[in-house]
């Protein structure tokens, strides 16, 4: 498991890789996105196109993008109805093919919040790992959330309050797919991107993004992120491979 930056590293190391990978790499690259058709699916594809990316949307519901964003250049759509690793051989096989090519796969998938058990994460990492293994690709930007297992330094506000009450299933799915990848899955370069709450204000990057290794951010002072921001960090994180490898990071303003 990764260990939480000490607070003198943050606003040095932490954040200069994080401003560091937006530049690592300016070509062109060849994208898979998943859960392209949620609210941070959709930036992410916007984003992606508008740094001129190829973006492959791995969706269920293709319509779900919208008519005027299916025709934009550089768009490629793949139907895969199941993404679990229950899913049968052509399900399997579809996943693979969408990745063929790819440089990186990014994934904002996530469930609804649920009173019972929820494995969407779970299931999905595995055979996304697969699919990725079998495409030969090794690049894997998974989003998730800050907190997802317990520690005593957490904000107590957390763990006591929101955990129980709303979203403890969303984030012990969520753990159990980090756990994949970080004990079963070494061969994969994996970042995984920790965000607190989301919200959906535009874009801002006059404010600071602070970034520490680990399941929260100690300096953090804002328990909120937009979605924008969260997308833009994620895609900066593809576009080097050196950026926050096989790391859990969090992020926050």
């Amino acid at each position: 498991e990764a260990t939480v930056a000490s607070r003198s590293s943050i606003n040095k190391s932490s954040i200069l890789k994080q401003k560091s990978s937006s530049s690592a790499n300016k070509m062109p690259m060849k994208l898979a996105i998943l859960g392209a058709t949620g609210p941070t699916g959709l930036l992410l594809v916007d984003q992606a196109l508008a740094r001129g990316h190829q973006v492959v949307a791995v969706v269920r519901s293709p319509d779900k993008l919208g008519s005027d964003r299916l025709t934009q250049p550089g768009l490629t759509v793949k139907q895969v109805p199941d993404m679990s690793a229950a899913a049968g051989e052509a399900e399997q096989k579809l996943l693979a093919e969408a990745f063929e090519g790819c440089d990186a796969v990014l994934s904002a998938l996530g469930a609804p919040g649920s009173m019972f058990r929820i494995d969407l994460m779970t299931d999905a990492v595995p055979a996304i790992v697969a699919a990725m293994r079998s495409a030969k690709v090794s690049r894997f930007i998974l989003l998730t959330a800050q907190c997802t297992v317990y520690r005593p330094e957490h904000p107590k506000l957390v763990e006591w309050l929101v955990k129980p009450l709303f979203i403890g299933r969303n984030l012990a799915d969520f753990w159990r797919a980090e756990c994949h990848l970080t004990e079963q899955c070494s061969d994969i370069n994996f970042t995984v991107v920790k965000p607190p709450r989301l919200t959906n204000e535009p874009l801002d990057e006059q404010r600071e993004v602070k970034a520490a290794e680990g399941q929260f951010v100690p300096e953090g002072t804002d328990r909120r992120i937009s979605r924008a921001n969260v997308a833009k960090f994620m895609l900066d994180c593809a576009e080097s491979d050196e950026a926050w490898s096989k790391k859990l990071v969090a992020i926050q303003f």
